[in-house]
């Protein structure tokens, strides 16, 4: 069962925190966690806190990132897309990353909460609700809600780690791009909130591929008409 919600239901984080804290103690095992997800806005490289004029570099090399923040956990995985990998920032891109997230950082829940904003290219689509009724046909979860932000409002859970993480980058000399995951793990040095996940390197190492889910997908499931 797929559902699709536009409210941010705060009791859903809160029971989905004590589970947590429940299997952890041992008397029984989650079943629900919370996702929110979003993109930062992106870096250049190099990054040089005392650089006294406008940087040497005519066109500074740019990298995106994307945050999957764990709200009952506490943790924050930045995924670092490098500009050489040409992914763009569609739904394929999104689905790729959070199917890797699920593959190696979840704990086996059978009901997935995610939470995004309503960009349509990214989020709001096909594509993406095509993906998620996937996971449950395939039996990867029992059911999954989708929750989107209220109109108007456009500050979740990722932001405060995206803050954070801009804060320590802003005075940190950067100049690659596992500088700049070094950088970010160091943000948060004793919450662990921050934490990094490097896609692809400045060389054109592929370490994460992005899939083509909307022709994979497109024959399973029938469109969703406005």
């Amino acid at each position: 069962m797929c559902k699709l919600f536009v409210i941010y239901p705060n009791d859903v984080i809160q029971s989905a925190k004590e589970a947590l804290r429940e299997a952890e103690a041992g008397s029984c095992s989650t079943d629900t966690v919370h996702l929110s997800f979003d993109y930062a806005q992106q870096v250049f490289l190099p990054n040089l806190p005392d650089q006294p004029g406008p940087i040497y570099f005519l066109t500074p090399f740019k990298v995106a990132i994307f945050g999957v923040a764990n709200e009952p956990e506490g943790t924050q995985y930045n995924y670092l897309v490098p500009e050489n990998m040409l992914t763009g920032k569609g739904a394929n891109c999104i689905a790729s990353m959070l199917q890797h997230y699920l593959e190696h950082y979840s704990r086996g829940e059978t009901h997935l909460v995610v939470h995004a904003d309503n960009c349509v290219g990214q989020n709001k689509n096909n594509i993406m609700m095509d993906y998620l009724a996937w996971h449950v046909a395939v039996g990867l979860h029992n059911k999954i809600t989708m929750l989107f932000l209220p109109v108007g409002h456009t500050k979740f859970a990722p932001d405060a780690g995206f803050g954070i993480l801009k804060a320590k980058f802003r005075r940190t000399e950067v100049s690659s791009v596992p500088e700049l995951a070094k950088c970010i793990e160091d943000s948060t040095p004793v919450s662990k909130l921050n934490r990094a996940v490097i896609v692809g390197s400045e060389h054109g190492e592929i370490f994460i591929s992005t899939y083509d889910w909307q022709n994979h997908l497109s024959a399973m499931f029938r469109p969703i008409h406005s």
